[in-house]
């Protein structure tokens, strides 16, 4: 049995928005502002309703590598938390905002 291609999403960095990217799949940009590009496409191709087993690749516009894998449905449940001092960067459960709703996916509202 062959495993199915992970779905392609490319990160476009904004200029106009230091760290910060645009995220495509497939020819479609699906969210238009973020600082965490493979997790946010997982969250906006969740909300279109692929697969949450379907496993992602992220790529950086141009460039041949691959930088993140793995399964959307895993991927959206979470998101960068910043070290307050001293420490690297961590993965926690992603929470929307009170209020908002699928912030990353509306133009610029960041």
């Amino acid at each position: 049995m062959s495993t199915p291609d992970p779905i392609l999403i490319i990160a476009h960095a904004r200029p106009d928005r230091p760290g910060k990217y645009a995220v495509e799949v497939a020819g479609e940009f699906i969210v238009r502002l973020t600082r965490e590009p493979f997790l946010a496409g997982c969250r906006a191709l969740i909300e279109r309703g692929y697969d949450p087993t379907a496993r992602a690749v992220l790529r950086h516009a141009g460039s041949t590598t691959d930088s993140l894998t793995g399964p959307i449905g895993e991927a959206a449940k979470l998101t960068v938390r910043e070290p307050t001092r001293g420490n690297r960067p961590t993965f926690a459960l992603w929470h929307p905002f009170p209020g908002a709703e699928a912030d990353e996916a509306e133009p610029d509202r960041d």
